[in-house]
């Protein structure tokens, strides 16, 4: 190899360039991780509302409060007040020991005894009245004072209960089987300009239409 002649520069390699995009990349998939890892942890923190909870759920207590103030708890919390029986949307006449309505769900409080609440006795089962405190329970067709339940009626007038033909006979129920009828409605929570207050409603939630009570 031939020596350079003299006073000739001596040639240099080129630096490495440094691969700045590459490192912003980097940078900008790591922030959109971050932002990921800190959202979807606010999204474990944030209570869930009411109106959401399943059946088996618990939320606080409604009363006096705006739906975004009312949550899901844990059943054994101090701030649980009732149990879903019935996600929204369900019939809540329809749904075993349901006592309380608010936002659509079919409620009962966590110290209430399901019993108490005749909700989802359907025709051909039995109640029994007790004559001292006028509740209803479910009852076997075969005890004594127990009543079949010939017919099952929602949203029921007073109107249509106080005048004869009632209700019941309206219904179509077997007029020589048809004794009395019995009224069961709900605690309800208004939904509307009064929310977070109980209401009362111009109709009855059910009516059942009873046979004669069983000796």
């Amino acid at each position: 190899m031939p020596a350079p002649m003299p006073g000739a520069p001596m040639q240099q390699s080129a630096p490495a360039r440094k691969n700045r995009r590459a490192l912003g990349i980097v940078i900008a998939v790591l922030a959109v991780v971050v932002m990921g890892v800190i959202i979807g942890v606010s999204s474990l923190n944030r209570p869930t509302p009411a109106a959401k909870a399943a059946a088996g759920e618990c939320i606080q207590e409604p009363e006096g409060k705006q739906s975004s103030e009312v949550h899901v708890t844990d059943c054994d919390a101090d701030d649980a007040a009732y149990k879903v029986t019935a996600a929204a949307g369900a019939d809540c006449a329809t749904v075993a020991g349901t006592t309380t309505v608010y936002e659509d769900l079919c409620l009962i409080g966590v110290n209430e005894d399901p019993s108490s609440s005749p909700a989802g006795t359907q025709e051909g089962d039995c109640l029994k009245v007790d004559t001292v405190s006028e509740e209803a329970t479910a009852q076997e067709c075969t005890a004594t004072g127990s009543r079949e339940v010939l017919k099952v009626l929602t949203d029921v007038k007073d109107s249509e209960l106080d005048t004869w033909p009632d209700a019941c006979y309206n219904a179509g129920v077997d007029e020589d089987a048809y004794d009395s009828w019995y009224v069961w409605n709900f605690d309800f929570y208004s939904s509307g300009p009064n929310l977070g207050s109980l209401t009362e409603k111009d109709t009855n939630d059910i009516v059942y239409c009873l046979g004669a009570e069983q000796s």
